[in-house]
């Protein structure tokens, strides 16, 4: 029987990173508020073009930009796993195929993974480095892994990512410690949506019903 694949977004599902990307996020615009930064993870803002938005872009030198982006990169290697989701992944791993599909850049989650060790239990590491969408980096998996979309499972913690599995069918749990809420996930029907939980135990029981 072929083994299961398990797909884990990284920031705000294996990661305590959220906030950390809301401050360098707040870097770049100026008077940008919490609810807006929370929407930016729904995928119904471009915040790359808000050219007219009240949220101005802030002007910078390409050494302030420089300076920025080590910041933020230094702050990011420091930040922690949730409790709890180590030991999850390495016990996946010893009976499914544990892949990540994340928007973060090489630079910015190869570091986390090889820093707690778990690096060697995903058998692929998609970031955006590899491509910039979500819905493109799970047909690689599935290629890769000879498994039909139905078949695999997805874990994050971001509307927008919900959004991208929707568009390829990948089966999905979205958790509540990331970036959105409860709130965020039921705005809206999602066929593909299969639970919605709020601790790593649940999250654990979830997965091994799905086995």
């Amino acid at each position: 029987m072929q083994k299961k694949v398990i797909v884990f977004d990284l920031d705000g599902v294996l990661f305590d990173s959220i906030e950390i990307i809301h401050e360098y996020t707040k870097a770049r615009f100026e008077n940008i508020s919490r609810a807006a930064l929370l929407e930016m993870h729904t995928g119904d803002v471009d915040f790359n073009n808000l050219i007219g938005s009240e949220w101005k872009k802030k002007e910078e030198t390409p050494e302030e930009l420089t300076a920025r982006l080590a910041e933020y990169g230094k702050k990011k290697r420091l930040v922690p796993m949730y409790a709890g989701m180590k030991e999850l992944v390495g016990n996946l791993a010893t009976e499914s195929i544990i892949a990540l599909n994340t928007s973060a850049s090489n630079d910015s989650s190869i570091p986390l993974l090889e820093r707690e060790r778990i690096d060697e239990h995903f058998s692929l590491i998609a970031t955006r480095d590899l491509h910039p969408s979500k819905a493109e980096k799970f047909k690689l998996i599935s290629e890769t892994f000879k498994q039909e979309m139905e078949e695999m499972l997805f874990i994050t913690d971001s509307l927008h990512d919900i959004r991208e599995a929707a568009k390829v069918g990948i089966p999905t749990i979205a958790v509540t410690w990331g970036v959105h809420d409860r709130g965020f996930f039921e705005r809206e029907s999602h066929t593909h949506l299969v639970a919605i939980v709020d601790t790593p135990e649940e999250l654990k029981n979830v997965i091994a019903s799905r086995q």
